[in-house]
């Protein structure tokens, strides 16, 4: 297998792993967040194999990470409710179009063997909800999109400044989400 193979072979079962730990959140904005990441893995696969699915993904990606000032975006949008299920599913069909079938069966161990499978199970169940207790219930986190679950107050605004706020915030949280020091 050739070093671009590896690469997206990596990216599909990251996605998939991430798909995994979906299944151990213990609320919706850690699964959002987790399928964000599923988003820029898919987003990373694009650029190895140079087609662009064509999904309003992008867009929640490019606004997420400011990388596109498009505040208009998310007025009146609840792009939450497409950060899940059938979206995520097609993602992950549009990089099975591209690899071998050998590479379609996950290889790592914490897809592939049960006993590892079972331990990350534990360990991450406990890390999500340390983190859901530490950083989320309470409402610690604000003005992110990534966090609206319809239940809170809300508001989304076309402001450029508020806009520009709800990125930063939206990119702080994800960074905090996977840089958290683990603890022993």
């Amino acid at each position: 297998m050739n070093d671009i193979e590896k690469k997206k072979a990596f990216l599909y079962q990251g996605a998939l792993l991430y798909n995994k730990l979906i299944s151990f959140a213990p609320n919706d904005t850690i699964k959002r967040y987790l399928a964000f990441r599923i988003i820029v893995d898919t987003m990373s696969f694009e650029e190895i194999v140079g087609n662009v699915f064509p999904s309003r993904v992008r867009q929640i990606r490019n606004t997420l990470l400011a990388h596109k000032q498009n505040p208009e975006f998310f007025a009146g949008f609840n792009a939450t409710d497409e950060i899940r299920g059938t979206t995520i599913f097609s993602l992950f069909e549009f990089m099975r179009i591209y690899l071998d079938t050998s590479q379609q069966t996950p290889s790592i161990p914490e897809l592939s063997n049960p006993s590892v499978f079972i331990r990350l199970e534990d360990l991450v169940k406990d890390l999500l909800e340390k983190y859901n207790r530490d950083h989320i219930d309470g409402f610690r986190v604000t003005n992110n999109f990534l966090c609206f679950t319809g239940s809170q107050i809300h508001e989304i605004s076309n402001n450029d400044i508020a806009g520009c706020f709800f990125r930063y915030n939206s990119s702080k949280a994800l960074f905090i989400f996977v840089s958290s020091p683990r603890k022993a």
